[in-house]
């Protein structure tokens, strides 16, 4: 059997490249789903906590370790800590993370910058990108982004303007990189020494915690007890290891479960899903074309194991091969998605790819494993059938009965499935991601039920065009096992694209919304003195390029008195309704004329609804009594009231504040460029709002979506593989009937119609389940991700315009798939397969 194997792997190597192809494409997708998984979360933890790269504790700091009895600020209050530590024998590095919040200016420029204390060495995470540290109270470091936009270099003088009033010019010594930002917002990064920083008043600096670095030979745990020991005498500080911190890190952001990994990983269980119903559908067009050949083995006396081992062995020798191919094609598309991503922005780039050998193991086993897994079928299939039966025409021996342990099984699978996802979406992910794979399983073995009634259904449209479609329908409805092989593959592609990009849509928005409540406005420029923004201000601002539209709010000191009699000074703010919804995200409420707007944490909530007299500041205009509502995310001193209240009392009131829209596509850098234009108008003006926050928001999910976009890319192609293979088995099956027909008089191109249109239908049929499909798979992994991130409201929105594309896509990829077997079966002689017995 040994020379026979040769023999055939020789003669027939063009028959087993389309096995080869989708074993290839299944091991990769596998491999570089790993691969991706592992980065993406290393490159989230490594993010979101960069400041930890270098340190082995983390001493965090409580209140009772600033705060004394009487909650005032401690002076210099962890310096007896730092030495503490410091002077342990185990301790390589210490230092504390100190930093607070100023602006900075550049002749003119302006921005809001995070200024935070150079760290010792031994546990300093911010790396240079030219230039050196500064050594000296006068020298700073800036990121380079930053230092672009503001137009600073080595050498310049940036101006600071500390919280006590001071100013401080500071020469730029040198420029860090992009990736010392971490999360990256277009804010400016400044590095100074610890010295310089004890300009701020020492109330508005922040303390991250005491990072802390053993010796090379010291064990973390280890160290954290002894740190932790000799701590023990001080409040308010609590020691944990980096590991610890980092996987706390990363439990807060997704809400008590890693999510975005195990959606990722879910990927490898769909690989192999759609990998193994592809190579088993290759295999059995394989075996089909070689059942003369294996009948004739059966013939001359070999046995039905000997020729089932034969087939098996070929699919050992084949995924072997092709095994290894994938694995290098999966690390070369994983290294060029990491590439990518670069282009996403410093928040969405992914770190250098972690290729583990252990990975490698798992695609190579699983790529032999699967394959030959999905051969075991076609191997049994080869000899269940008597060697004299085998020799007659393919025809005879292609089967088209619907096995009923398929079906009942199909029903229990997706009846529990179903059950199963209904139930993970009210508790959890974990739960969802299981029973979606059971249900999925469940619906493709039942496709056999649900499918020929479609095609049906849908072949009624279509039968009337010409005598090729008539024929399409009749053949796209005759043997249920093959037109639900044929279109299964496209099914499996189309659901699971439609139901990442609805998951991915979804995450998208339903995080957008929640930043959009909380901070419907991109910008607010804002002035911090009581005679309002300047004309020349005003006209900058609704002049700039970048900006869609502006809603000015007039605003004014005024006296409310209370029922009680006490008068309060609180800064009233009017804003016209209509412009106002121009520029908001999200809807907005404000007051009505005659009632006025109160903060609810500072005052009676019996006030709620009650009449209160207000006046201008000066008491020159009669008191206009106004109906209260109290709102709680309204500060106290602040006041809302209708822009007609607010002239009658103020007579004609200063424009303190500019809401702003951007434009749409602003990049991070092009909006950081927009704030510090603003900033830099003037001294006396302050910019706020949420786009940075939505910006960095949508390079995450820009990041995501990459790389999905880039695995269900290879699912899609796997499919088309698929869609081939199994046309190929259709048209060989009926390689009679399509010769008969041409005898009769059916012309080479209307052959190519018909199969085309059969292919059209079934890829249109496939398309519309796939939709649907992927719509309530999508539903569940919602729900269960909404239950997780509990930080988070997460509702299903459905990208429509995506999923029509996805569809019409869906029907051209199936109909190009079997354009080359249709062509091939048109050139075939008529003759030659009717002589065939």
């Amino acid at each position: 059997m040994r020379s026979i194997l040769l023999s055939t792997l020789r003669s027939h190597s063009g028959r087993l490249i389309a096995t080869a192809v989708a074993i290839v494409l299944s091991v990769a997708f596998v491999v570089a789903t790993l691969l991706l998984s592992a980065t993406f979360t290393e490159t989230s933890a490594n993010k979101m906590t960069t400041n930890l790269k270098n340190a082995d504790l983390v001493i965090q700091v409580g209140a009772d370790a600033v705060l004394d009895e009487d909650g005032e600020r401690k002076n210099r209050p962890l310096d007896g800590a730092l030495e503490t530590v410091r002077d342990l024998s185990d301790v390589a590095a210490a230092d504390i993370e100190a930093f607070t919040f100023v602006p900075v200016d550049k002749e003119g420029q302006r921005s809001f910058a995070k200024v935070e204390g150079l760290l010792e060495e031994g546990v300093r995470w911010q790396e240079l990108e030219s230039g050196g540290w500064p050594t000296a109270t006068d020298e700073a470091v800036i990121d380079a982004l930053s230092a672009d936009t503001l137009g600073v270099n080595i050498g310049d003088q940036l101006k600071f303007t500390w919280s006590d009033g001071d100013d401080a010019e500071l020469t730029i010594v040198g420029l860090s990189g992009a990736q010392n930002i971490g999360v990256f917002t277009g804010a400016p990064l400044v590095t100074v020494t610890q010295e310089a920083l004890t300009q701020a008043e020492e109330s508005s600096v922040s303390f991250g915690g005491i990072l802390v670095r053993g010796t090379d030979f010291t064990n973390p745990e280890q160290l954290a007890e002894k740190v932790s020991a000799a701590l023990a005498g001080q409040p308010g500080l609590s020691v944990e290891t980096r590991d610890a911190v980092v996987a706390k890190t990363l439990e807060e952001v997704s809400g008590g479960a890693d999510v975005l990994t195990l959606v990722l990983l879910s990927f490898a269980a769909i690989a192999l899903l759609v990998s193994g119903f592809v190579i088993a559908n290759t295999f059995q067009v394989l075996v089909a074309q070689r059942t003369r050949d294996l009948a004739l083995l059966r013939c001359v006396g070999a046995s039905s194991a000997q020729v089932r081992r034969l087939v098996l062995v070929e699919a050992v020798l084949v995924g072997l091969i092709a095994s290894v191919l994938g694995a290098v094609l999966g690390i070369v598309a994983a290294h060029l998605m990491v590439a990518l991503s670069q282009g996403a922005g410093p928040s969405g780039a992914l770190e250098p790819l972690i290729v583990s050998p252990l990975t490698l193991i798992i695609g190579l086993v699983v790529g032999i494993v699967v394959t030959v897994f999905a051969a075991l079928g076609p191997a049994r299939r080869a000899t269940r059938v008597h060697p004299v039966a085998a020799m007659r025409p393919v025809e005879a021996v292609a089967q088209g009965r619907v096995p009923a342990v398929r079906v009942i099984l199909g029903s229990v699978l997706t009846l529990v499935g179903v059950c199963g996802l209904i139930l993970g979406a009210t508790s959890g992910i974990t739960l969802a991601l299981g029973a979606g794979a059971v249900s999925a399983i469940g619906v493709l073995l039942l496709g056999v039920v649900y499918f020929p009634p479609a095609l049906r259904l849908a072949g009624r449209a279509i039968s009337w065009i010409s005598t090729p479609a008539q024929l399409a329908v009749a053949n796209s409805t005759r043997n249920p096992l093959r037109t639900t092989a044929t279109a299964t593959a496209l099914l499996i592609g189309v659901t699971l694209v439609t139901m990442m990009a609805t998951g991915v849509s979804s995450a998208r928005e339903s995080f957008t919304k929640q930043i959009d409540e909380g901070k419907p406005v991109d910008l607010i420029v804002s002035a911090q003195n009581d005679t309002g923004l300047t004309e020349g201000v005003i006209s900058a601002v609704t002049g700039n390029e970048n900006i869609a539209a502006v809603a000015p709010v007039k605003t004014g000191k005024v006296t409310v008195t209370l029922p009680d009699g006490e008068e309060v000074l609180v800064t009233a703010e009017g804003m016209n309704p209509a412009e106002t919804q121009a520029i908001s995200h999200s809807p907005i409420e404000l007051p009505e004329p005659g009632s006025i707007w109160l903060g609810s944490g500072a005052v009676d909530p019996s006030l709620e609804g009650s009449w209160v007299s207000v006046s201008d500041e000066k008491g020159g205009i009669d008191e206009v009594s106004l109906k209260v509502h109290l709102v709680d995310d309204l500060n106290w001193g602040r006041a809302l009231l209708a822009p007609q209240d607010l002239v009658s009392l103020l007579g004609d009131p200063v424009v303190g504040k500019i809401q702003i829209k951007l434009l749409p596509d602003l990049g991070v850098q092009e909006t950081q460029s927009v704030i510090t234009d603003m900033t830099s108008l003037s001294e006396e003006i302050v910019v706020s709002g949420g786009v940075q926050e939505r910006l960095m928001l949508t390079q995450i999910f820009d990041t995501i979506f990459l790389v999905t976009l880039a695995l269900l890319a290879v699912a899609i192609i796997i499919a088309l593989v698929g869609i081939g293979n199994t046309t190929a088995l259709s048209i060989l099956e009926r390689k009679r009937e399509s010769a008969l027909l041409r005898a009769v008089g059916l012309e080479r191109r209307q052959l190519v119609s018909m199969v085309v249109i059969e292919a059209a239908l079934s890829a249109a049929v496939a398309a519309i389940i796939g939709l649907v499909l992927g719509i309530l798979f999508a539903w569940a992994g919602v729900s269960a991700l909404g239950v997780d991130a509990d930080k988070f409201r997460v509702f299903l929105s459905p990208p429509w315009g995506q999923l029509v594309l996805v569809g019409v896509v869906a029907v051209v990829a199936g109909v190009a798939a079997a354009l080359l077997p249709a062509y091939a079966a048109s050139r075939r002689s008529p003759v030659r397969d009717l002589a065939s017995d």
